[in-house]
């Protein structure tokens, strides 16, 4: 919070987050942070490994069913992660009920091997524990 006069910007005090709360935090910042890196590199499976990464969503499945519906929804969306405005949803994203998109032969990396990394990501607690 902050205090907005004449004078400038205040910022007010307010107290120390408590760990389970800054665990969160770090969680769902470093989410939004690879979504900004997602749209500026125009890459779909970093957009998926950001959704995926949210404490709110589960799995890399409901994380590529989420960005597949969001870029079908929104075409301003799909162009942000690199979709091509013909394609239902981005390489490595699929819709729910579809086929996986194979990746173009334009790809450097195979789409499978960064979607595994993905995977492994997102089931390792920082130690390099499995959570699920």
């Amino acid at each position: 919070p902050c205090l907005v006069s004449r004078d400038g910007v205040h910022p007010r005090p307010v107290a120390p987050v408590s760990g389970d709360m800054a665990g969160l935090l770090a969680q769902v910042t470093g989410s939004e942070d690879l979504v900004l890196h997602a749209t500026a590199e125009k890459d779909p499976v970093l957009a998926v490994r950001a959704l995926a990464s949210h404490p709110l969503v589960d799995s890399l499945a409901v994380a590529r069913t989420v960005l597949a519906e969001y870029c079908a929804a929104d075409p301003a969306i799909a162009a942000a992660v690199g979709a091509s405005s013909g394609d239902s949803a981005p390489v490595g994203v699929t819709p729910r009920g579809a086929a996986p998109l194979a990746a173009s032969s334009g790809d450097s990396a195979p789409v499978g091997a960064a979607l595994q990394e993905v995977t492994a990501m997102t089931t390792a607690t920082p130690a390099g524990r499995r959570t699920r």
